[in-house]
């Protein structure tokens, strides 16, 4: 049985974990045209016709996508019902694809309702789904995968004794940067901000302090080092809903996690991390101090809540039935 999943992103950690259990081929389709009014179309058009010789040339029996954009479930839908009947479609559903943009899309909703399997990434997502309209029988919750490192090809610091703590970010409205800016300034271990931070709009002009360094996009390999040789690792949003990325990288790597008290979160991680306030920064700046009071204790807790994790993905994974 021929399986792929496509993604249309540079890179995303989660369809990679998931691979090796579900057996699929993957496909990252990036392009970078920009997203002005003239480039955005054609990265789309430039997108939609790899995919479709992707799809045509190696004929799928199952199709994993990953939403959004919305326009994958209208590929999946024409490839399905027009050229391979019997392909069964599992949509991963990143719980961005609930914005208005997306669920708004012409069909995106009726679209959803054809799929074989959603996977929603948490129960909050999955209510959500249920609550506009989606079939209850074809949504199942399937949370981030804790993976294992391969530490071997990890590159260390040439400063060994470095204390710091990794912020990776997408510089989205939903991050409270500012917050992040003001507690280093309490703070005397260093701030490492991963991401495009040209991106970074500096609303309230906050200074930024000596002790945080903008990494701008690094490679795998190089995002793996930073993270892997942090002292700490924080994760911050406003949306409840969200579970984010590297909260799961973090306890992948055992390490202390700092995060955002929202429901999600503390749902997933309240056993293991620092919950601090969005709008405080001494609420992070404390828990950056309580987390360097009790490293090994915070990272104990964090290994235990991985065995726990995984355990709990393998349950949930083992209840998602298809075609």
């Amino acid at each position: 049985m021929k399986k792929i999943m496509v993604a249309w992103v540079k890179y995303q950690r989660r369809a990679d974990c998931m691979q090796e259990h579900w057996g699929y081929d993957l496909r990252h389709i990036h392009t970078s045209f920009g997203s002005s009014i003239i480039s955005k179309p054609l990265d789309y058009i430039v997108k939609i016709v790899k995919t479709f010789a992707i799809l045509f040339t190696e004929r799928p029996d199952q199709l994993w996508i990953q939403l959004p954009p919305s326009l994958l479930l209208h590929i999946a839908f024409i490839y399905k019902f027009v050229f391979k009947k019997d392909c069964a479609i599992i949509a991963d559903l990143h719980n961005s694809m609930l914005r208005d943009k997306w669920m708004k899309f012409p069909f995106a909703r009726a679209l959803l309702n054809k799929m074989d399997v959603v996977l929603a990434h948490n129960k909050a997502v999955s209510e959500e789904l249920k609550a506009l309209g989606i079939n209850e029988n074809i949504v199942h919750v399937l949370e981030d995968y804790p993976f294992q490192y391969d530490l071997d090809s990890v590159s260390k610091r040439d400063d060994q004794n470095e204390k710091y703590i990794i912020f990776p970010c997408s510089f989205d409205i939903d991050e409270p940067i500012e917050t992040v800016l003001k507690a280093a300034k309490l703070s005397d271990i260093n701030f490492y901000i991963t991401g495009n931070s040209k991106k970074f709009v500096n609303s309230d002009n906050v200074e930024i302090p000596k002790n945080v360094f903008f990494t701008n996009y690094l490679s795998k390999p190089e995002y793996d080092a930073l993270l892997l040789n942090a002292t700490m690792v924080l994760g911050m949003t406003t949306r409840q809903n969200v579970q984010l990325s590297v909260a799961n990288e973090g306890l992948s790597a055992c390490k202390p996690l700092i995060l955002s008290n929202t429901t999600t979160l503390r749902d997933l991680y309240s056993d293991a991390a620092q919950l601090i306030d969005n709008d405080d920064p001494e609420s992070l700046a404390g828990a950056i101090q309580k987390v360097l009071s009790d490293l090994d204790g915070m990272a104990e807790r964090t290994k235990t809540l991985m065995q726990r994790r995984t355990e709990r993905w393998k349950r949930q994974a083992a209840t998602i039935m298809y075609p």
